[in-house]
């Protein structure tokens, strides 16, 4: 799985018509919103503002009046080649006069999708949060093993015995629980 390094514009020119294409780091509809929101009021005089987003378990897409399945459907598919989440993907298009057709069109929107997304992924992996209660010979493995492995202790408490939190990928997690067992909390994070 991969996300992007950093946002990034680019432009291109077909036929006279303008196309200008944003990726956003992005994790949510709301957020979503308000960076569709934004670019919008920039970019006012637009003829379409076309979209697609990835996230964790949703996708999204829209076609701002182009014809169905050209641009928010074609963009959706450079993300998804891509392997990417946690992004949006913004194509504003002026338009200059000369239509495209539906498949030169697509293909536009899908090249602008993919010019932003080249030379800016990285590889990223899905991480969970898990509770972990051990006693303090442990905790000094337990903390071996996280300083080996680059991962962060969250939320420590020193008491009777030793409770933290801990994100951890899935390959990291069951070398972990060799250690000391591990309780899921349901949340996850793209680390």
């Amino acid at each position: 799985m991969n996300c992007i390094i950093e946002e990034k514009s680019c432009k291109e020119v077909v036929l006279k018509s303008k196309f200008f294409s944003f990726v956003f780091f992005c994790e949510n509809v709301t957020k979503q919103n308000e960076i569709l929101k934004k670019v919008r009021g920039e970019h006012q005089s637009a003829s379409h503002i076309c979209f697609a987003s990835s996230f964790e378990n949703q996708q999204h897409s829209n076609d701002d009046g182009e014809p169905s399945g050209t641009a928010g459907a074609m963009i959706l598919t450079a993300l998804k080649e891509s392997e990417i989440i946690n992004v949006l993907c913004v194509v504003v298009r002026y338009f200059g006069g000369v239509k495209l057709g539906a498949s030169r069109l697509g293909k536009v929107y899908k090249n602008c999708a993919k010019r932003c997304l080249e030379g800016n992924l990285k590889n990223v992996e899905k991480q969970a949060l898990f509770f972990g209660n051990c006693n303090y010979n442990t905790f000094g493995l337990v903390k071996d093993f996280l300083q080996k492995n680059n991962i962060k202790l969250e939320n420590v408490k020193f008491e009777n015995e030793v409770d933290f939190e801990v994100f951890v990928s899935e390959e990291k997690r069951k070398s972990l629980e060799e250690i000391t067992p591990l309780k899921s909390k349901n949340i996850f994070k793209i680390g």
